[in-house]
């Protein structure tokens, strides 16, 4: 929905051969309120130049929360609803749909949320309390022994594990 506001009645133009050169005074920003130049072009030459502004509102379909999410849940598509809404004023990104088993919630998401991705992290690899093994190399000697992980853990980052009967 584009609404232009400071727009002029009428602007006059030495020829019926003219044209107009509309520039953004702030590029790349292309919703809210925008300002906009438009210069009125006639024999080759800007003859008039006239500042305006332009209310850019933008709309979507958007994730919300169809139930209350726990912290730790990874939304199945039943929790979501699409609903069409204005995004002009929503400066966050929000989870798109085929990422949703990927990711689980930080914190309680209340029913009606939109889905943001800052709400969200990957789901880990390694639960707290998932059997692992663990494999400890030094030099040319290797060690394996069973242990339970003691945090959650992603792809590629450390945790603690306890080795049982060991302590450590």
């Amino acid at each position: 929905e584009i609404v232009f506001r400071a727009v002029p009645d009428s602007t006059a133009v030495p020829s019926a051969d003219y044209a107009l050169r509309v520039q953004l005074t702030e590029p790349g920003r292309l919703k809210g309120v925008v300002g906009i130049a438009v210069d009125v072009e006639a024999g080759g030459q800007t003859v008039r130049r006239i500042a305006m502004t332009v209310v850019i509102r933008t709309y979507a379909r958007v994730p919300v929360a169809a139930r209350i999410l726990p912290r730790r849940t990874t939304p199945v598509p039943d929790d979501v609803r699409p609903v069409r809404m204005e995004t002009t004023l929503l400066h966050r990104s929000v989870v798109e749909q085929e990422m949703l088993g990927t990711l689980r919630t930080k914190r309680i998401v209340q029913l009606g949320s939109i889905l943001f991705e800052d709400l969200f992290e990957p789901v880990p690899l390694v639960l707290q309390g998932d059997p692992v093994k663990v494999h400890v190399r030094s030099g040319h000697v290797c060690l394996s022994v069973d242990g339970v992980a003691r945090e959650d853990g992603v792809q590629g980052e450390y945790i603690f594990v306890r080795v049982p009967g060991h302590g450590d």
